[in-house]
């Protein structure tokens, strides 16, 4: 890789229609608006448009890439193209989340925890967030502490639990340790998901250290709007 060019590469899944996510442009414009407001860092925005019905167009603010049919590979099509995008721009922490979330000043605490993590290459991140739809994560202000749930009780017979895919980071190192063939998730191309993408991840990973971290100083915004089409 080159010299970094940015920070942070924030990749995020879009969709806008009248019938599935009316409000989707005041989303995107909103979560852009947040980042200028309150990143501190160098940074990127890698829009990965999922079939809106009118598309998103690249601007000075965020380039745009096109997905003409969202059913195919799910979202977690988007989330490779996106962070193989970021990566390559040479940026040093990922960021992949929802149009509908904010971001706050914490989001520069979150990089300097990023860059100074002894165990980047494993580490897995999620915020706080109001709209966060697992307890775990779920608050209305940031908090203290950073929690590791990769060894506790999990569900459905798992050991741990994965971090909700409405807001997720990693360090390029955890990238360049996971990726199988530049993905990191749905590698063997055959499923595909609409919901448990984060467990997909999860799954094949946590065995080689991955480890499921939320940094609690985060705090994100979500507004938690659903409406993507289903498998």
């Amino acid at each position: 890789m080159n010299e970094l060019k940015y920070d942070i590469g924030i990749v995020v899944t879009a969709h806008y229609s009248n019938k599935l996510r009316k409000n989707g442009k005041e989303y995107l414009e909103s979560m852009v608006s947040s980042a200028e407001k309150h990143l501190k860092v160098r940074y990127k925005i890698f829009v990965m448009d999922n079939e809106s019905e009118t598309p998103f167009q690249s601007n000075d603010k965020y380039s745009v890439t096109r997905f003409e049919n969202q059913i195919k590979g799910g979202l977690s099509r988007t989330w490779n193209c996106g962070v193989k995008l970021a990566y390559e721009s040479n940026s040093e922490i990922i960021i992949v989340c929802n149009d509908d979330i904010m971001f706050t000043d914490s989001v520069n605490d979150l990089y300097q925890y990023c860059v100074s993590n002894e165990d980047r290459e494993n580490c897995f991140i999620g915020p706080i967030s109001d709209g966060a739809f697992n307890k775990r994560q779920r608050g209305s202000k940031p908090k203290s502490g950073v929690k590791d749930y990769s060894h506790r009780k999990g569900t459905q017979g798992r050991k741990g639990y994965a971090i909700n895919g409405f807001c997720q980071a990693f360090h390029k190192d955890f990238y360049i340790k996971y990726k199988v063939n530049g993905k990191l998730w749905n590698i063997d191309g055959k499923s595909q998901l609409w919901g448990g993408e984060e467990y997909d991840l999860y799954d094949r990973c946590n065995p080689l250290g991955m480890r499921s971290i939320v940094y609690r100083p985060w705090f994100v915004k979500h507004h938690g709007i659903h409406g993507w089409k289903k498998i």
